[in-house]
């Protein structure tokens, strides 16, 4: 994305599929034919937009002659973090705690779900997120964003301390 602007492939009503294409190998001409864009525009995707993880993984399955099903699951939920963290973001600048904390929690589902899928975290396992660091740095960094907004601020720390 660049300031202000957003992805074309990201907004795509078939940006599974896209992505899918992209880290399969499919040459971007090809790809921008079928779904009406430039290669310009699938290639800012891909570097930008595309997590490494699900290349990486794409092209080790396709190395070993694997289905691609396990990078399209990693895909979905990669575009559904990217979904729940805009909607953060969004509800953040406008003041808006409760529907932050939804989209804490449901980015932090697809987080919880993306690790099980590339195997960095066992599905048996279970994690408490308000421990992980990454955690407590995302909660640092939303309340230094409410900062100029004291209500907001109140609200969200209010409500992070009934879910602790």
């Amino acid at each position: 994305m660049t300031a202000g602007r957003p992805c074309k492939v990201c907004a795509h009503p078939n940006r599974v599929d896209i992505d899918a294409s992209l880290i399969a190998g499919a040459a971007l001409t090809g790809i921008a034919a079928n779904y009406g864009m430039s290669p310009q525009s699938l290639l800012r995707h891909r570097e930008r937009h595309i997590p490494t993880e699900a290349q990486q993984k794409a092209a080790q399955a396709v190395a070993a002659g694997e289905s691609l099903h396990g990078a399209g699951l990693m895909l979905k939920a990669a575009a559904l973090l990217q979904t729940a963290e805009t909607i953060l973001e969004d509800a953040m600048t406008s003041g808006q705690p409760e529907t932050a904390l939804r989209a804490i929690r449901e980015a932090g589902r697809m987080v919880e779900l993306c690790a099980k899928l590339t195997g960095d975290l066992d599905a048996s396992t279970t994690i408490n997120l308000t421990l992980a660091p990454q955690w407590v740095t995302l909660q640092t960094t939303i309340l230094q964003a409410l900062a100029p907004h004291p209500e907001a601020r109140s609200a969200v720390v209010a409500a992070l301390e009934r879910v602790q």
